[in-house]
């Protein structure tokens, strides 16, 4: 067991994806940590997504939350939870403050 830990460690990956990641089920190598594939979704003809519960519990996102629809043209969307750009945008405050 110590050994799996020093390898995740080593590759920068959950130990539970070491041991359990199947590249053959999700068509992609094992995430580093903090990185996620929750899978994919389809838009409606209203434009609505539904956000996949994994996907939902590691963020924290509930029913009533706000999120922000980010675009790139280069580089694509982004989602982002509201609560954390106003977090950001706060932190930058006292961080321009301690200067």
């Amino acid at each position: 067991m110590e050994s799996c830990i020093k390898l995740a460690n080593l590759y920068n990956v959950k130990l539970d994806d070491l041991v359990n990641h199947s590249e053959e089920e999700t068509g992609i190598g094992v995430p580093p940590k903090g990185k996620f594939f929750f899978g994919s979704v389809v838009v409606g003809e209203r434009g609505k997504i539904v956000i996949p519960k994994e996907a939902r519990i590691v963020f924290n996102i509930n029913a009533g939350d706000k999120l922000l629809i980010l675009g790139d043209e280069e580089r694509g969307l982004g989602i982002v939870h509201q609560r954390d750009l106003i977090n950001f945008v706060g932190n930058m405050g006292l961080a321009m403050k301690d200067e």
